[in-house]
């Protein structure tokens, strides 16, 4: 009898260690479900990403260079008379506009040994500033000079230089010498006139 309580109470550990297994089991909470096991209709819905913004426009080109100014590329005439000049550059300077955009240069043929009324006297017949020539004054555009008595005058960088005039003048008046440095300063942009002359005076100049 007592053997049979033995083995009865042997056989039953087992049930009673799997079932405390189970309990444990119960007992323990159930792993998270993974974000791949969670159907989609529970899914938390996640907002669309916003659309890429489109590339940037490619940078303009940079302005073309600012073009030289009007005063730095006007033309520079050179007016030349010699017999009756004075009434030739009134009618000349009475037909010009005041704002031609020009330098104009007089070269009249006058008497070294006089002081010259030619600038008082131009100066009447139009808007634009009559000046004597100086020495190493800079040319500037809707202006008129007139060369001085016994001075030649050349034209350097749109700058006029005076000199005294060569002892030996040969063929070459001052005309002539005024003109070939205008030409010689200013290539095919320069313009000569010859309004009146005597003889040979400024044909030198033009050619």
């Amino acid at each position: 009898m007592a053997y049979s309580n033995k083995r009865r109470r042997a056989a039953g550990r087992p049930l009673a260690i799997e079932t405390k297994r189970l309990r444990a089991n119960r007992s323990r909470p159930a792993p998270a479900a993974s974000a791949a096991s969670v159907p989609v209709r529970d899914r938390e819905q996640e907002p669309a990403a916003a659309p890429a913004e489109p590339p940037a426009a490619p940078a303009e080109p940079s302005a073309a260079p600012a073009k030289a100014t009007p005063a730095a590329g006007f033309p520079i005439v050179a007016v030349a008379a010699s017999a009756g000049g004075l009434d030739a550059f009134k009618k000349f300077l009475a037909a010009l506009p005041a704002d031609s955009g020009m330098a104009f240069v007089l070269i009249p043929h006058l008497d070294p040994r006089h002081e010259s009324m030619m600038v008082e006297l131009l100066a009447k017949q139009t808007q634009m500033p009559v000046r004597e020539a100086r020495h190493r004054t800079p040319l500037r555009p809707n202006h008129v000079y007139v060369i001085p008595p016994n001075r030649y005058l050349a034209v350097k960088r749109r700058t006029l230089v005076l000199s005294a005039p060569p002892p030996q003048r040969g063929a070459e008046t001052a005309i002539d010498f005024a003109l070939c440095s205008v030409a010689e300063d200013q290539g095919e942009a320069a313009v000569g006139i010859i309004l009146s002359g005597t003889g040979s005076h400024g044909t030198l100049g033009v050619k």
